[in-house]
């Protein structure tokens, strides 16, 4: 990961004087935009996007292009592509060849340039106790807030030791909102040219939700599952799904008034009991909203979990949960990863960091004894957290059992070998 920013500075050299292209303008295309920015590029010239609720908006000061508008404009120069979509890299590759450019001398995956993920738990707690969360399920960690200070010296620290940190949600397995101050948080995170990310259950009161949207996020991310309460509140216990509705209507009028360029991606879990109308219902919602809309299988978290559902161990709590889902974890198809850890996302990319300063091997893991790295965020690098994670039994159980692949957490990275279930 390391070298990761070594190849950035390289990189910087190597296409001077020639127009660079991000492709892809969710989160990883915002990550390579602020992280080109804060590291001075100056040929950053086109971001690109296949999804039309995304063309048309500014990130970061560059008009998001389609890929038709962008081969257009570039038909006489000879771009430098970073490729920086989630899950379409094999194919943008192929389009990128298609149109005459070569690999590495003309275009590359954004991972090769971005530094890790700390996901950073401001809060220990949430509003809700959802049956397939960890907040509900597994033994809560400790009880805390993180204050503003601790942050701003963590950020540093962290920015220190790998100044191409791709970028900072401010939530792991709580309810960002919970803080009223949220927005001095992600302020921050803009001062120092880091892109903030928050996920929400959307299902409270959220007075200083005006104040984080002026702040002008390039990202935000919605997350639930049913289309009325009796659905809703199966997944999401105690919440209220008409309060999550009043909230998607509020923030569309505050995206208008003031950020209009803020992408929103909804995410929506499904479950074996969940009607295929309440989807449909929820897409209709969002198309008119101008939310992007994805529906995805929920999974039983943390991994520590999945791991004791491998062994039969699994709590009568988690048995519960095991009923609900679109497959099971016992099928025996996932293959043993531990030579191949490159192709976790998470492993090579993401900590998450407890809202007392404590890390954690990845963001799918929970527990703060089985699955630490570190003690102190503030006093340890990288290359020692890797180190611990590499030897962390729960790293070593996830891979032998071949979990990343169940909890979709497997790099999109074209050049990687694919791994077959």
């Amino acid at each position: 990961m390391l070298n990761t920013y070594k190849r950035l500075l390289e990189l910087k050299e190597e296409t001077a004087g020639r127009p660079l292209c991000i492709w892809g303008a969710k989160i990883t295309g915002g990550a390579v935009c602020s992280i080109l920015l804060r590291e001075k590029f100056k040929n950053v010239s086109y971001v690109v996007d296949s999804n039309p609720l995304i063309q048309g908006k500014m990130l970061y000061g560059f008009e998001v292009l389609s890929p038709e508008q962008f081969w257009d404009t570039a038909e006489h120069e000879k771009p430098y592509i970073i490729v920086a979509a989630a899950i379409r890299g094999k194919e943008i590759f192929d389009i990128c060849e298609a149109h005459g450019l070569c690999r590495e001398t003309d275009f590359c995956w954004a991972d090769d340039l971005l530094g890790p993920v700390y996901e950073i738990d401001l809060t220990s707690s949430c509003n809700l106790s959802c049956p397939s969360c960890p907040q509900t399920n597994y033994k809560p960690n400790t009880a805390t807030m993180m204050d503003l200070d601790k942050f701003k010296r963590i950020v540093r620290h962290i920015k220190a030791d790998t100044p191409n940190v791709a970028y900072i949600p401010l939530f792991c397995w709580t309810e960002p909102f919970l803080r009223k101050d949220l927005h001095e948080f992600a302020a921050f995170l803009k001062e120092e040219g880091i892109l903030p990310i928050v996920s929400t259950n959307f299902s409270l009161e959220i007075p200083n939700l005006k104040e984080y949207i002026r702040l002008r996020p390039e990202y935000f991310r919605i997350s639930f599952s049913g289309f009325y309460q009796e659905t809703y509140k199966k997944a999401h216990a105690g919440g209220d799904i008409n309060l999550v509705k009043s909230n998607m209507y509020k923030l569309r009028h505050l995206l208008d008034e003031y950020s209009p360029d803020t992408f929103v991606e909804v995410y929506f879990h499904e479950y074996n009991y969940t009607p295929q109308e309440e989807i449909t219902a929820w897409k209709a919602v969002c198309d008119d909203l101008k939310y992007t809309f994805t529906h995805m299988a929920a999974i039983v978290n943390p991994i520590e979990n999945q791991i004791a559902v491998m062994n039969g161990q699994e709590s009568d709590t988690v048995k519960k949960v095991l009923d609900t889902l679109k497959f099971t974890y016992k099928k025996g198809a996932y293959p043993d990863l531990r030579k191949t850890p490159e192709v976790c996302y998470s492993f090579k990319n993401m900590f998450y960091v407890t809202a007392e300063g404590k890390v954690i091997g990845c963001d799918c893991l929970y527990d703060e004894e089985k699955s630490l790295v570190a003690e102190d965020i503030e006093t340890a690098t990288y290359t020692e957290m890797m180190a611990a994670k590499r030897k962390n039994e729960m790293c070593q159980k996830c891979f032998e059992l071949g979990l990343p692949m169940s909890n979709v957490a497997l790099s999109s990275n074209p050049e990687l070998e694919s791994v077959d279930e």
